[in-house]
Order: C-alpha cells, then sequence, then structure tokens
C-alpha cells in the first residue's frame, strides 16, 4: 500500500511539472513575442534598455562610463551579473537578447518555485499552485515585460533562497543570496528584513541579516559614490520633498510626518496595496504582523516622487514580490495547521479567483489594449533598420528617447537634447519635439552645419561630421 502511494504521488508530481513547462513555455513565447516586437516597432516604454544595452557593449570592451546616464556603470547600480550576460551578448552578436534573457529566467524560474515552495509548504500539490500562482501574479508578469532590468532575474532565486535559510544551511543560503545580490545592490533589503524576522531561529539568519546589512551600506555610502566622484546615490532626487541628502531625507520622514501620512494614504498608495495583495487573495493578511517586513520597501516606493512607483507595471515592485511570497508562503502553512484536510482544495479556489483579478493589472499584450497598440510597425520600423546601413559602430550617436535603444550598442551614445561636440548624428522623432528642444536643435544645427541627412515621414538623422557624412545616405 505504502509502495503504491509513492507511486501515485510520484505520477502527480510528473503530470504537476509537465502541466508547468507547458504553461512556462506558453508564457515565455508570449512574452517573448511582445518584447521583441515592441522593440523592432521602436516604441520603448523609457530610456532604461538605452542604459543596459550600452553596459553590454562597454563591459564586453572594457570600458565603465555610460554616455546615457552620464555615470560610471558602478555608479548606477551594483549588478555584477551583467559582466557573464554581456559575455553571451558578445557572442550572439545581438544586445536585444537582454529582453529574451530576462524572460527566459523569471518564466522557467517557476522550477525553482515549484521544488522550493513544494519543500517550504510541505506539499508538492501546494508547490505546483504557488508556482502557477507566480507565473499569472501581474508584478511578475509586469517586470518580465518592462524592458530590461537585471533585478528581474532574481525573482526565481528568492524560493530557494528562503528554504536553505530556514533550514539553517549556510552555504546554500550565501550561495543564492550572492546570485540575488549580483542582480542589484537594493535586495539586500528584503533579505535583511527577512532575516531579522527570523533572526532567533538560527545562525544562519544572523549571518545574512549582518552581510545584508554590512552590503547595503557599503553599497549606498562607499561603493556608489566612489564611482560616481564622491556624489551622493543619484536615485534621492526621488525624495526631493524631503530634502537633498541621505540623513536628511530620513530625518524629515519623521519631522515631516503629515507629508509622509499624506503620501502614505493617498489614494494612488492603496491602490498599489491593492495591486499587491489581491491577486494572491489577501492570503499574505493571515500572517499579519509578518507583513511588517514589507514597510521599508513600501516606504521607499510611497515616499517617492517617481511617477511609475506607485503601479505594478514595471519593475519598481521586485523586491515587495520577494516578501510578500515569503509571507505567502507563511500563511499557507498556517492555515494548512488550522484546516489540513481543506488545504489544497482552499489553494486551488485561490487559484482560480486569482487568474481574472491578475489579467485586470497584466500588461501582456492579450489583455492590455496600450500593449498591443505599443506592437505595431510603422514608419520608424522601416527608418531605423535603413538607418543601420549608415550609422557604424563608431558613430558618436545623439537620439531622443525612441531611437536611442536601437543605435545604444557602442562606446558613446547621448540621450537627445544632451548633443556634446563629438556628436556624429542626431536621430530623432519629430513627433515628439517640443518647443523648447527644437530651439536646442536649431541652435545645434546652426553651430555645426548640416552635412546630410535621412528621413522618412516623422523620423529624421542629421548628419554633422564631414568624414562620415556618407555620400550614398539617400536624402
Amino acid at each position: 500500500m505504502r509502495i503504491q502511494n509513492q507511486k501515485n504521488n510520484y505520477t502527480a508530481i510528473r503530470i504537476q511539472f509537465i502541466i508547468l513547462i507547458a504553461f512556462s513555455l506558453v508564457l515565455c513565447f508570449l512574452m517573448s513575442y511582445q518584447t521583441a516586437r515592441r522593440y523592432y516597432s521602436i516604441n520603448p516604454q523609457s530610456w532604461d534598455i538605452s542604459i543596459y544595452i550600452q553596459n553590454m557593449f562597454l563591459i564586453s570592451n572594457g570600458l565603465e562610463f555610460n554616455t546615457v546616464r552620464g555615470i560610471n556603470i558602478w555608479g548606477h547600480h551594483i549588478e555584477p551579473v551583467l559582466y557573464p550576460i554581456a559575455r553571451l551578448i558578445k557572442i550572439y552578436g545581438k544586445p536585444e537578447a537582454l529582453l529574451l534573457i530576462q524572460v527566459f529566467t523569471v518564466c522557467f524560474g517557476s522550477i525553482l518555485v515549484f521544488y522550493f515552495s513544494g519543500k517550504l509548504l510541505g506539499s508538492a500539490g501546494a508547490g505546483f499552485i504557488t508556482s502557477l500562482l507566480y507565473l499569472i501574479y501581474p508584478g511578475v508578469q509586469n517586470s518580465a515585460l518592462f524592458e530590461f532590468h537585471p533585478g528581474s532575474l532574481a525573482l526565481p532565486f528568492f524560493f530557494p533562497f528562503i528554504y536553505y535559510l530556514k533550514s539553517n544551511k549556510l552555504f546554500p543560503t550565501l550561495f543564492f543570496l550572492f546570485i540575488i545580490l549580483s542582480t542589484r545592490e537594493n535586495y539586500a533589503i528584503p533579505a535583511f528584513c527577512l532575516s531579522v524576522y527570523y533572526f532567533r531561529r538560527n545562525r544562519t539568519f544572523k549571518i545574512v541579516s549582518i552581510i545584508s546589512a554590512l552590503y547595503f551600506l557599503a553599497a549606498i555610502f562607499f561603493i556608489k559614490p566612489y564611482f560616481n566622484n564622491g556624489n551622493q546615490d543619484l536615485h534621492l532626487v526621488y525624495y526631493s520633498g524631503f530634502g537633498n541628502g541621505t540623513f536628511q531625507i530620513v530625518l524629515n520622514i519623521f519631522l515631516k510626518f503629515k507629508y509622509t501620512l499624506s503620501l502614505l494614504f493617498s489614494v494612488d498608495s492603496l491602490k498599489y496595496l491593492l495591486a499587491l495583495y489581491a491577486p494572491l487573495m489577501f492570503i499574505p493578511l493571515v500572517k499579519f504582523k509578518m507583513n511588517l517586513i514589507l514597510i521599508p520597501m513600501l516606504a521607499i516606493n510611497l515616499l517617492s516622487n517617481h511617477p511609475g512607483v506607485k503601479t505594478i507595471d514595471f519593475h519598481f515592485q521586485n523586491e515587495i514580490i520577494l516578501l510578500i511570497f515569503a509571507v505567502f508562503i507563511e500563511s499557507v502553512v498556517e492555515f494548512k495547521n488550522r484546516k489540513n484536510s481543506k488545504f489544497i482544495y482552499s489553494m486551488i479556489l485561490v487559484l482560480i479567483i486569482s487568474v481574472p483579478v491578475s489579467i485586470q493589472y497584466s500588461r501582456l499584450y492579450l489583455f492590455d489594449k496600450e500593449s498591443k497598440q505599443n506592437m505595431k510597425y510603422d514608419h520608424k520600423y522601416l527608418f531605423a533598420a535603413n538607418l543601420k546601413q549608415f550609422i557604424n559602430q563608431d558613430f558618436n550617436v545623439c537620439a531622443d528617447i525612441t531611437y536611442c535603444p536601437y543605435f545604444s550598442y557602442r562606446k558613446n551614445i547621448y540621450l537627445f537634447p544632451n548633443c556634446p561636440e563629438n556628436t556624429d548624428v542626431i536621430i530623432l522623432y519629430k513627433k515628439y519635439l517640443d518647443k523648447e528642444n527644437n530651439q536646442y536643435l536649431k541652435g545645434v544645427l546652426k553651430k555645426r552645419g548640416i552635412k546630410n541627412y535621412f528621413e522618412i515621414g516623422e523620423s529624421i538623422c542629421y548628419f554633422l561630421s564631414r568624414k562620415k557624412a556618407l555620400t550614398q545616405t539617400p536624402h
């Protein structure tokens, strides 16, 4: 009888694994198609993809100064994972492969979620449902779809980190902590918060909390300023309402408590919290006190003046996702201990209800009209594809946010309207050229002179360098 039960369990796990792989494959295909199509249709969401595509070129060629951001790559974020990725990109030859690497890692990371959440929950079936919730969770999907950010690669690795952390296995814990921290220094905060919550349980929690705290402090106050000419973290500008320096901002969060409370309890903040908890059917609230570990990351986002931080449409929620799933797992364990007989059926019900809720927040083009609209080809694709024939990799390019990603794999790429003296070409989508920038453009063209130009529809490229004003360029 026992042997028969083991065979049945093995068969059930194998079926669950096949279903998970199939769903991950379908989702990976859909998301890869969306991100690639958006890239080639020249409809970027921000300048972030330009920053990381140039980073690929810089790292591959032993360089460090990112001209899009105007800062050393180590002064922007600490992301060592970019180095092996840059080697892959150099071999493959197409920097836009970054988008596919991100989607593939997030989707097939569900295997890690399946295995380790099953271990944490003491049930392969519960692990299977958790892995499906992970895949349909809109914060995860939107992060994978939003251009490229190394931090998104860390999402599935937090599950083995939690498992080994709770199992008091130091070296596997440190291994996965290293992987997570290599994607962005910000992840030291959720690692620290989780470790502090369980601080008294074992020595691994204590060691991880100390390492995470020291690493974050070193990154913010020493490493990043060192590579940024001694300047403070450039992201502090998003908290200008509280002051300028780190200590002034932290102090004013408490001194300007009325302003702080107005941000924390605004309508946008409440909508943001709803978007985080609703796809998991508010299950994390079962362990209500444990939700306190989310406070530091929630405060960082809710007190920011960055317009995209209080939504889950981008990547800013990544660190919170890790913690909210950690609380979700602990909440499920508590529920299982209370009502073991109804446990798995309740999980299935949560999954079923979660699907329509998650769809409401997902940016997957099947459910989001704006995402589908931004995948359509127009003259911009034809313009960029033709222009690439005439712009060599040694050209110093200044492009607006529309075309910057498409020409960023080079040493010098500048974001218009920042066109230095060594600019060889200016590439613009005139539809978004406002009055102020138009005046700036006229001044540059008058000073440098136009040696040649290439124009299709609303898009135009000005060649400013005589030696690089190719005679065969159409005009």
